[in-house]
Parts: C-alpha cells; sequence; structure tokens
C-alpha cells in the first residue's frame, strides 16, 4: 500500500490497518437491505400493511442511502471524515431500536429512511478514507477489496435475517443493525483517526465549483449511471424475489435466505475474478467486453423466465449470472470513478453514490409498483436497467475521454 505524501506521515503498518478496519465494516452497507429481504412478506402480515409499503421499505432506505452518501461526502471535504463517521453509527444505533419499540408503518418507513442515511454516511467515507491513503495500483486493488466485503453482505445478510425471521421475528433485524452501529461507533472513536487535514472552508460556491468540474465529465456520469444499473439488477431481485419465492413457489424465508447466500457467494467470486483482470486488462478493456456480454445473457434470462415463469431454477440461474456480473464489472466501475478526481475524493464519491443510488433507488420504487406472481417481471426490468447502463456507457465513451487508472 503505498500512502500519499500530503497527508501526515502514517506508517505502511497503519495505513494497512485501518484500511482493513473500514473493510471490516463494509458488509454493512451491503446488509442494509439485504437483511431485512426475507422479514418483507412477514411485515406486510404482521403489520398489517400492503405488499406496496413493505417493498418501499427497500426503495426508501435507498432514498436514505441517497442522501447520507451525498451529504457527508460534500461536506466531509471541509468538516474532515472521523466525526462524520462516528456520527453515522451512532444515528444507526438510535434509530434501528425504534421499531420493535413502536412497530407502526410510520417510525418504521422513518427508521428505514434514517438507518439509510447513517450507513450512506459510513459507505462513502469509508471510500474517501481509503483515497486519502492511497494512491496508484494500491487504490485500483483495494477498490476491489470494498466490492468484496460489500458482497459479504448481500451473502450473510439474507441467511441471518431468514433465520432471525423465523426463530425470533422481523424486530430481531432492526436490533441487529443496532448493535453493529454500536460496535462501530466503539471501534472507530477508538482506532479511527482523522485522514483529511487540507479541509476547504465550507461554502456553497466551492461545492458549485465543484459540481461544475464533475458533472460536466460525461464518463464520470456515464460510469456512475452504469453502477446504478447494475446494482438495480440486485434490488430488483432482493424487492420482489421474497414475495414470489415465498408466496407464489411456497419456499419458506430460510430457503430465500439460502438461495441468496448462494447468490451472494456468485457475486464474491465475481469481485476475485475482477481483482485477476485488473491485474492484466484496463478498466476501459474490461467494460467494453463485459458490457456487451451482461447485455446478451440478460435477453436470454428473459427467454428463459418467459418458458418457464414459475421454476425456481429458471429465477435463480439467470440471476446468478447477474450476480456474477456484478461482481466484476461494479468494482471496475468504482475503481475508475475513485482515481478521476482525487484532490476531490469527498465530493466526487458523493456525486458518483448520488447518480448511483439515484437509478437504483427509481428502481426500487419500481418494483414496488409490480406483482411478482412469476419470473418473468424480474427479468424483464433486470434486462431494461442493463440495456440503459449499456446505453449510457457506450455514448460516453465515444467522447474518447480516457479512464485514468493505474491500470492503464
Amino acid at each position: 500500500m503505498t500512502p500519499l505524501h500530503n497527508i501526515p506521515p502514517f506508517s505502511e503498518a497503519k495505513t494497512r490497518a485501518i484500511v482493513r478496519m473500514l473493510l471490516c465494516f463494509l458488509p454493512l452497507v451491503g446488509m442494509g437491505i439485504d437483511l431485512i429481504a426475507p422479514s418483507l412478506p412477514a411485515m406486510n402480515r404482521s403489520l398489517h400493511i400492503s405488499p406496496m409499503v413493505a417493498k418501499d421499505l427497500i426503495a426508501i432506505y435507498l432514498i436514505g442511502l441517497m442522501a447520507g452518501t451525498f451529504l457527508s461526502g460534500t461536506l466531509s471535504d471541509t468538516w474532515g471524515r472521523r466525526r462524520l463517521v462516528l456520527s453515522g453509527f451512532i444515528l444507526l444505533v438510535i434509530v434501528s431500536v425504534l421499531p420493535p419499540l413502536f412497530p407502526y408503518p410510520s417510525v418504521l418507513l422513518l427508521s428505514r429512511l434514517l438507518q439509510g442515511l447513517a450507513i450512506g454516511t459510513f459507505g462513502v467515507l469509508a471510500r474517501s478514507v481509503i483515497a486519502d491513503l492511497l494512491t496508484g495500483p494500491a487504490l485500483l486493488r483495494t477498490a476491489s477489496w470494498i466490492a468484496t466485503m460489500w458482497g459479504i453482505g448481500p451473502i450473510i445478510g439474507p441467511i441471518i435475517g431468514g433465520y432471525l425471521q423465523v426463530y425470533i421475528g422481523w424486530q430481531a433485524c432492526f436490533l441487529f443493525f443496532a448493535v453493529y452501529g454500536l460496535i462501530g461507533a466503539i471501534v472507530c472513536f477508538l482506532w479511527l483517526p482523522e485522514t483529511h487535514h487540507k479541509r476547504a472552508i465550507f461554502s456553497l460556491n466551492r461545492i458549485k465549483n465543484n459540481f461544475a468540474i464533475l458533472l460536466p465529465h460525461k464518463l464520470f456520469v456515464s460510469i456512475s449511471v452504469l453502477m446504478g444499473c447494475l446494482y438495480s439488477t440486485l434490488i430488483i431481485f432482493n424487492t420482489l424475489g421474497p414475495f414470489f419465492i415465498e408466496r407464489s413457489l411456497g419456499h419458506s424465508p430460510i430457503f430465500f435466505g439460502h438461495a441468496a447466500f448462494c447468490l451472494g457467494i456468485v457475486f464474491l467470486c465475481g469481485t476475485f475474478c475482477c481483482r485477476v483482470l485488473i491485474k492484466y486488462f484496463s478498466t476501459t478493456e474490461i467494460l467494453s467486453v463485459g458490457l456487451p456480454a451482461v447485455l446478451i445473457f440478460s435477453i436470454l434470462g428473459v427467454l428463459i423466465m418467459s418458458y418457464y415463469s414459475h421454476s425456481i431454477w429458471a429465477i435463480l440461474i439467470p440471476t446468478a449470472f447477474l450476480f456474477f456480473a456484478n461482481g466484476v464489472l461494479y468494482p471496475t466501475c468504482m475503481g475508475a470513478t475513485m482515481s478521476m478526481f482525487k484532490e476531490l475524493a469527498g465530493s466526487a464519491g458523493g456525486v458518483t453514490t448520488l447518480i448511483n443510488l439515484s437509478v437504483t433507488a427509481g428502481s426500487g420504487f419500481l418494483a414496488s409498483m409490480i406483482s411478482a406472481q412469476s419470473a418473468k417481471p424480474i427479468a424483464f426490468t433486470s434486462a431494461a436497467f442493463v440495456l440503459i447502463g449499456f446505453i449510457f456507457y457506450t455514448w460516453a465513451i465515444r467522447t474518447k475521454e480516457p479512464v485514468q487508472t493505474a491500470a492503464e
């Protein structure tokens, strides 16, 4: 790992320890959706809310995640990283104990919104701290580790959530987040130093100027949109999958948890594949080959799910390919955006995630309005988002703006 020279001289061992500490908490970001997914039908029944409102618990979480990442990423360039990370963990503890104490739909929705805000704060600032500490090939390699650790959340989240739901109830999912947040607050209070010391004075004009630098960059924006489209395919499965698998096919929450666990393993395999590929190919080469392949296979997935719309394998096999593709392409995109504007790491991370989660929140709300009586809605919606991401990236790459990464 190569520390930057414009920050206080952390030793290589200290730098490595900080990065590893942050990586250990990144599964929380992936769990924010997946841990609660097996409990959506149960909340629908026990709280007497409609299936649409139950599905909105994922979409409104994404709205909070979007707000948290954007605000924290932008403010951290002025206020620093450490105090905002601690604030995020403390907020997570407070809002996660509310639904078990006050089990009302309005409290549930508010809690999910603020959970997203809190987890989004940690998620974007963990990336910013790592960008403060690392540069060059070390940063690109760590970007794949970020995606790997994030991918552990979708792996263990559904299976933990499934068992919590069956043996304790949906309230246990929220208490799990409270405990996780408490541990994060203690660990970061004791061991996370401030890594951003070249702070700018807070100024709306400065924020406006940062936007003026970031938003006109077509490739930066298009890759951020692409990340959102890829992530949307996971959101669509996690929103519609529990209702289709548990209601239409009659499987238990534990079965869904195990299925999602297997898909998470596939995603993790994709991230390991990404780490191998970035040693030999540029990000542009990986995306130029990978995106058309994903588009072709997502169309094949539409055909398979249309003909076998009530088969569990017809949904799991094409979805497994999408999870693997996300494991390869999502960290590739992340490494590209993290390397483009290192001098604006906080703002760039906030804008990237704002664009990314705007797309995924839209997919979540769209999925909440769809009735998943068969696998076809999942297939068609996922393929549509892959096509949108492909179109955006193809349009931007024609501008000949290079992706500035060490791999190239």
